[in-house]
């Protein structure tokens, strides 16, 4: 299940979700910039709960407001494993052995977790993409090279 998108922030004062797919109490993954980290993030929930764990896949690096940035996030079943993609980059892959299906709707620039939408992206999108199936990184970041030329 690999996810993508250009994302430019306009500031770093804040938790901003890009997408995310909402459950009932979390979200099954989100593609994101984490304030704390002052990193890009791809993860997933543990459980769709309150209390739930989050794994992560981080940028080696710090964000950057005002820059074009392309974020790929994939969930690889048989590796069990999440990983993050910078501008068609691999950053370090994190275990994740415990999926579950979010049953709610797709989240175009806001996060759905303890029952409530958050995390309202500040910045702008473009060519936001969901695969419903295996595709390769090269895949996805040439898809998305050619739409920003």
């Amino acid at each position: 299940m690999p996810v993508s998108a250009w994302v430019k922030l306009d500031d770093k004062d804040g938790n901003y979700t890009f997408v995310s797919q909402a459950g009932d109490r979390a979200s099954g993954f989100q593609l994101y910039y984490s304030k704390s980290f002052d990193k890009w993030v791809f993860n997933r929930h543990v459980k769709d709960t309150d209390d739930t764990t989050i794994i992560r896949s981080t940028s080696s690096d710090t964000a950057r407001a005002g820059v074009w940035t392309h974020l790929a996030g994939v969930y690889d079943a048989s590796a069990k494993t999440v990983q993050l993609f910078v501008n068609g980059k691999p950053q370090t892959a994190a275990e994740f052995t415990t999926p579950w299906r979010a049953n709610s709707a797709l989240q175009i620039g806001r996060l759905f977790y303890k029952g409530s939408f958050r995390e309202n992206v500040p910045g702008t999108m473009d060519n936001v993409q969901v695969w419903d199936r295996a595709v390769g990184i090269d895949q996805i970041f040439n898809d998305g090279i050619q739409f920003r030329k």
